[in-house]
């Protein structure tokens, strides 16, 4: 494999330790016993996360085409999750229908 394959192997091995109920949605298996940390320090993590990976996404050269369609992919991903972050949008979600807390409860359907 190639460091941008690395990288997004780490990537999703971090972000899967740092949201649990995230992991088990889409099906990485070893974290459905655990719960996603919502308080402002979790989220914080996530962010530091997130600027971290684009930060060594900046260096990294792709070795090909589907390397450089996946930099790119996870720059615009991550990017737009940290403005968010930034913005207060990820902590401040108020939402009958679909909002962190829902997402929990979600968990065990």
């Amino acid at each position: 494999m190639g460091r941008m394959d690395d990288l997004a192997d780490r990537y999703v091995d971090e972000w899967a330790a740092l949201d649990p109920i995230g992991a088990t949605y889409v099906g990485i298996s070893g974290y459905d016993h655990d719960l996603t940390d919502l308080s402002p320090e979790g989220y914080a993590a996530q962010a530091e996360l997130e600027r971290r990976t684009l930060a060594e996404l900046a260096t990294v050269e792709p070795a090909g085409e589907g390397e450089r369609v996946a930099k790119e992919a996870m720059q615009e991903r991550l990017g737009l999750a940290l403005e968010r972050y930034e913005a207060g949008d990820v902590t401040s979600q108020l939402n009958v229908i679909a909002s962190a807390l829902h997402s929990v409860r979600s968990i065990f359907d």
